[in-house]
């Protein structure tokens, strides 16, 4: 049986792990975390990410480096407080 997890559920979890700047690299990572004992592929956690950036609660840029960043948006740090004071 398969558990079913909501993205608020998810989004509450990263939101505490994301605060600041991460690479994309730490975010799946992060994503990969949520379940211990779950294997997610690095292709699913960016999946994860373009739909949060989809509804607006984190944007990513590639950085003068060239490295790829995530960052909560400001309706994301809301969203994150409203979550966790649940």
């Amino acid at each position: 049986m398969t558990e079913k997890i909501t993205l608020s559920e998810l989004y509450k979890y990263l939101s505490l792990r994301i605060t600041g700047i991460k690479t994309i690299d730490n975010f799946v990572d992060e994503v990969s975390s949520f379940k211990s004992g779950y294997d997610v592929s690095e292709q699913d956690a960016l999946k994860v990410r373009n739909w949060l950036e989809q509804i607006n609660l984190i944007e990513s840029y590639v950085d003068k480096a060239g490295t790829e960043k995530v960052k909560m948006t400001d309706f994301g740090i809301d969203m994150m407080n409203e979550l966790n004071n649940e």
